[in-house]
């Protein structure tokens, strides 16, 4: 899919597997932003590709497509995402550590999951801070709770942090009172991509 998370993932993905690792990454079959499965994806229930290149296997599970242009949708597509990766993330028979994101909320609790029944070090991608999107609804309640129980459950089961930005950073440090390794890891771009003649990736 399109997105800066989804170009964050892989080349940090990339990046652990060109040192050695072998990487498998949990993905839901590609929906966004149209909300319709696409092509050869529509047909599968599950898939399981591998990138002989660079040592990785991508297992996409089914999910709930949505286009995420209403809260609604995006909750729909969120649970489904946590409910069908929890179960495809058990049935990895080994790992030596657990990497989450953070958005969305079925990363962080299947990360959190999987580090409580493996006893694996998790690595948490903090791009934002949950609790922050109270602003959306400002007014509920259930969000507020939601969206702060979320980020402590991110932070406490984190190993390690890594983020974007240094201001992020020094923010997540004040958040966790700085009992935990926060570490820059800055977006970027793989220039082999990009398409000499044409300028596109």
């Amino acid at each position: 899919e399109i997105g800066a998370a989804a170009n964050r993932a892989e080349l940090l993905s990339e990046g652990i597997a060109e040192k050695g690792a072998q990487v498998i990454v949990i993905a839901q079959m590609p929906n966004y932003p149209s909300g319709k499965f696409y092509h050869p994806y529509h047909k599968k229930f599950w898939r399981i590709t591998k990138d002989k290149k660079h040592n990785i296997d991508l297992l996409r599970v089914p999910v709930i497509p949505s286009s995420r242009k209403t809260v609604f949708g995006r909750i729909i597509n969120y649970l489904s995402y946590l409910f069908t990766s929890l179960i495809a993330s058990f049935f990895i028979p080994k790992i030596d550590l657990i990497i989450s994101s953070s958005p969305p909320p079925g990363s962080i609790v299947v990360g959190f999951l999987n580090k409580l029944v493996r006893g694996k070090p998790l690595l948490l991608d903090a791009r934002d801070i949950m609790s922050e999107y109270q602003t959306i609804k400002p007014n509920s309640l259930f969000f507020k709770l939601f969206s702060t129980v979320l980020d402590k459950i991110a932070f406490w089961s984190a190993s390690v942090i890594i983020t974007v930005t240094e201001s992020l950073a020094e923010h997540i440090e004040n958040i966790t009172g700085h009992n935990k390794e926060v570490v820059t890891v800055r977006n970027a771009l793989n220039l082999a991509r990009i398409n000499r003649q044409t300028g596109k990736i």
